[in-house]
């Protein structure tokens, strides 16, 4: 009974530790961050879709973000047409900037295009 007693106790005192830690955290800020654009590129109607005679188009990408809120990398999922949008894209989302938070975070988004 007393071996049921001290790994109960000891429990959850490690409980209590770790809920301490992680509220420690959060109040500090130092929790993960969700990647949240704080200024965005304009996005222009590239040059190559209207020589390729496109109206209209679609890509969706996801961005990879630093600590310090910067792109760190663009990656095309998915693109409607293929490959007349990617450059543009990949251009202006460079430049966007997120709010601060942990590294290798994540943002996914649908870009639009008309003319």
């Amino acid at each position: 009974m007393l071996h049921f007693l001290t790994d109960w106790i000891m429990t959850h005192r490690l409980f209590a530790a770790l809920i301490g830690i992680t509220f420690a955290m959060l109040v500090s800020g130092q929790a993960s961050a969700q990647a949240t654009p704080v200024t965005k590129e304009a996005l222009e109607f590239p040059r190559e879709a209207v020589k390729a005679g496109v109206e209209a188009g679609e890509v969706k990408v996801k961005v990879t973000v630093d600590a310090g809120g910067n792109v760190t990398d663009v990656q095309i999922v998915e693109a409607r047409p293929p490959r007349i949008f990617d450059r543009a894209v990949r251009t202006s989302l460079a430049k966007w900037k997120f709010n601060p938070g942990d590294a290798n975070r994540f943002y996914e988004t649908n870009i639009e295009f008309r003319r």
